[in-house]
């Protein structure tokens, strides 16, 4: 892995505390947890994010978001780029 330099050296001083910030502001970051288990399943079952998108009337980023994080937690196993379905 390449190690990418730092601005700050934070082993050796305190990184100054500029407050919270919003990551994004284009989008609400909730969803009900029956869509978000169909969004889920969907994607495992090798559709695409853009058609799944598509299919609830949401933001590609919002669905990319949200199997981004269900990854992370294990709950996704597809592999990002790996098509199956096509609409």
């Amino acid at each position: 892995m390449a190690k990418v330099p730092r601005k700050i050296n934070h082993r050796n001083k305190p990184i100054p505390h500029k407050g919270i910030t919003t990551i994004t502001k284009e989008m609400d970051l909730q969803i009900a947890v029956e869509v978000r288990e169909e969004i889920i399943e969907l994607y495992q079952e090798g559709y695409a994010l853009d058609d799944i998108a598509e299919t609830f009337n949401y933001d590609p980023d919002f669905v990319f978001i949200l199997l981004f994080i269900a990854a992370k937690h294990g709950e996704v196993t597809r592999s990002y780029g790996r098509r199956y379905k096509t609409s």
